[in-house]
């Protein structure tokens, strides 16, 4: 085996030569192996059941508490607005615990690309837009 095989992370001489054939060899085969995983690597994992059952299993938790997210969609009865309500998560406000949103609002009217996102609190999205969102 020579270290020219390793050339993509060169190995100082000093630790090669100091290698057994057996240490050389296990070396250049870990080196192929990861570069053909790196070739293959996908940066983006699907979220999908089979993901979050590995999820639930690490942490011994139930589908109701790890799984999909669930996101709503909403049309206005009187305005062209199309709302996209997306669960964030809780944080603490003081003594209480305030449910989040990511909110995504269109205007079907404008005709192009637009949008307007905003985290609000779960009051906000009662007070502004009417809406209490119940899983």
């Amino acid at each position: 085996m020579s270290k020219d095989l390793l050339n993509d992370n060169p190995i100082p001489d000093d630790f090669w030569n100091e290698l057994s054939d057996n240490e050389k060899e296990a070396l250049t085969k870990a080196q192929d192996e990861a570069s053909q995983e790196y070739q293959n690597y996908d940066e983006w994992k699907e979220m999908d059941e089979s993901y979050f059952e590995h999820l639930r299993q690490r942490f011994d938790k139930g589908p109701e508490e790890i799984g999909p997210r669930v996101w709503k969609s909403y049309q206005n009865k009187f305005l062209p607005l199309q709302l996209m309500v997306i669960p964030a998560g809780r944080q603490h406000d003081g003594d209480k615990v305030v449910q989040m949103f990511h909110l995504i609002v269109e205007d079907m009217e404008g005709g192009e690309c637009n949008g307007e996102y905003s985290l609000i609190s779960e009051t906000e999205l009662l007070d502004k837009y009417n809406l209490t969102f119940n899983n």
